[in-house]
């Protein structure tokens, strides 16, 4: 039996009981929503309460809702031994779904739906999400700092998750994600580089006169992060989507592009590394 919206409530109230410390409460809690994930709308009911504005506070219950849409995407999504999966059309709408909710405020719910996005990306794309990257790239055009941090969660996921698989079509796939994708990445590090060494400079200045702002702090670290994201992402394409030079004696162009600038970025940061605020946000970044 189909599970609608008029099963939110009940879905819901599930998912918080999953959380309570009482064994007699959580215990047939979990086992009631086991049953659920083979009910088509499953998926999208957890959606709902992972989305729902009036929700947005209540992170525990949403952050729960998005382990089991994980799990559910992982078993049921593609089709194993006549067992139930997802629907075409509930598919559909879910990946719909998920490109909507690009920007989530919660990092840990954000974190998750973006394993979500590269986990249903690993079984449909290209053949079934042919526009997945063009939507990304089209939801950075403007975006703001917290949006742009999380494409590029997404992103970093992805591709993560595309490079590992071996074989010889999907290696072709990806190296034609790479020559597409390298130049664009590449560029938007180098711009955030400089940003990032402007905010560096603007919070050393800030620190001295004593006037530090909180909220720039915060958009400083979600740069940072976000620019070494994108440093992942380089590294992945560079790394799986371009022949090695190990076998030839031909040098990888994306190589020498990369290595003399990183070794620059590199020297450009050791004057920050004694300030204790600016090693403290370093070492949050693992830079």
């Amino acid at each position: 039996m189909t599970l609608t919206a008029a099963d939110l409530p009940a879905i819901y109230q599930l998912l918080t009981n999953c959380l309570s410390g009482d064994v007699s409460v959580r215990k047939p809690a979990e086992s009631a929503v086991s049953q659920s994930e083979s009910r088509p709308g499953f998926c999208s009911c957890l959606m709902e309460v992972i989305t729902a504005k009036d929700l947005v506070g209540q992170v525990d219950v949403r952050l729960m809702a998005t382990v089991y849409l994980k799990n559910s995407v992982t078993r049921c999504w593609r089709s194993r031994n006549n067992a139930m999966t997802i629907s075409r059309e509930e598919k559909l709408h879910l990946k719909q779904k998920l490109l909507l909710h690009l920007r989530e405020e919660n990092y840990k719910v954000a974190n998750m739906l973006a394993v979500v996005i590269s986990k249903i990306a690993r079984i449909e794309y290209p053949k079934e999400w042919p526009d997945l990257f063009s939507v990304l790239a089209q939801q950075l055009q403007g975006a703001d700092v917290l949006s742009s941090h999380r494409i590029f969660m997404v992103l970093f996921r992805i591709l993560k998750e595309l490079s590992s698989k071996r074989l010889a079509v999907d290696q072709r796939n990806f190296a034609e994600i790479s020559s597409q994708f390298f130049d664009y990445s590449w560029h938007l590090w180098q711009s955030d580089l400089q940003r990032v060494l402007q905010g560096f400079a603007a919070l050393m200045q800030n620190l001295s006169s004593s006037t530090t702002d909180k909220k720039y702090q915060d958009e400083l670290y979600l740069v940072c992060e976000r620019w070494l994201l994108c440093l992942k992402m380089i590294r992945q394409l560079t790394i799986s989507g371009f022949p090695t030079d190990a076998r030839s004696l031909q040098a990888v162009r994306q190589v020498k592009d990369v290595s003399p600038v990183l070794l620059h970025t590199i020297q450009s940061f050791l004057p920050y590394c004694e300030n204790p605020l600016l090693s403290i946000l370093g070492a949050s970044l693992k830079l």
